[in-house]
């Protein structure tokens, strides 16, 4: 009887030690998972502020560019349009206007070759291309005509201009081709504004299926129409497709 109730004791203390030791590895695993999982959410949240701080850096980079030329290339449009009007006004008139054109071209000049560096590297090279030859190089020709009328009415006061509305009428033309390639400019800037801060709309179809986490691709089996499918993703998310994320 006494062998039993110490075999009985024996076994309970077992028991609950064997109970103790489970409940004290079961803590400490979960302890240490729920910390490896916390550290991994945390530096996760840390790398995507990181890739989002560099898109919007590389967001206000391409605005910047945009900006600056388009308010360079326009002061510089404005003062030829400017300096062609007083051609038949006073000769203090057109050297007044001649000094802005001036300060104006100069301007242009100090910063094409930042531009077309600058256009390259945040835009592409077809931008760069437009910048160089339908607009510097028709700045450049259209200024030669007009500097040269300028030379003329500086020798003779009373000359007359037979070609201004020929010059006029090609820089109407280049104003459209400016027009345009602001245009542009504004389209990438406005894309790059909302894949920053509003992400892009990926629909489900074969090509953009690597954007498509495998959760993601699971659930699309159970939706009955497929192709409405959406997901949003960010500008950096983007380039880095969920088949390659880790």
């Amino acid at each position: 009887m006494k062998y039993t109730l110490e075999h009985s004791q024996s076994n309970i203390v077992m028991n609950l030690s064997t109970s103790i030791i489970t409940v004290l590895l079961t803590f400490l695993c979960t302890g240490l998972m729920a910390n490896w999982l916390i550290q991994r959410w945390q530096y996760r949240n840390w790398l995507n502020q990181q890739r989002f701080l560099g898109a919007e850096k590389q967001y206000e980079a391409l605005k910047a560019v945009a900006d600056d030329i388009s308010k360079v290339s326009a002061k510089r449009l404005s003062a030829m349009f400017r300096v062609l009007s007083a051609l038949d006004q006073s000769a203090d008139r057109l050297e007044e206007r001649r000094k802005i054109y001036s300060d104006a071209v100069d301007e242009w000049n100090q910063n094409i070759n930042s531009f077309q560096y600058k256009t390259t590297l945040y835009f592409n090279w077809g931008m760069t291309q437009r910048l160089e030859h339908d607009i510097n190089e028709n700045f450049v020709k259209i200024g030669g005509r007009i500097e040269r009328n300028i030379r003329i009415k500086q020798i003779n006061d009373q000359a007359k201009i037979s070609d201004k509305q020929e010059i006029l009428s090609q820089l109407f033309k280049l104003q459209g081709i400016l027009g345009n390639f602001h245009r542009d400019m504004l389209n990438v800037v406005l894309q790059k504004q909302a894949s920053t801060y509003q992400g892009v709309e990926i629909g489900y179809n074969e090509s953009d299926l690597q954007y498509f986490s495998t959760w993601q691709l699971i659930k699309a089996l159970f939706i009955t129409r497929v192709e409405l499918f959406r997901i949003v993703l960010t500008s950096f998310e983007l380039e880095k497709p969920a088949r390659r994320r880790h």
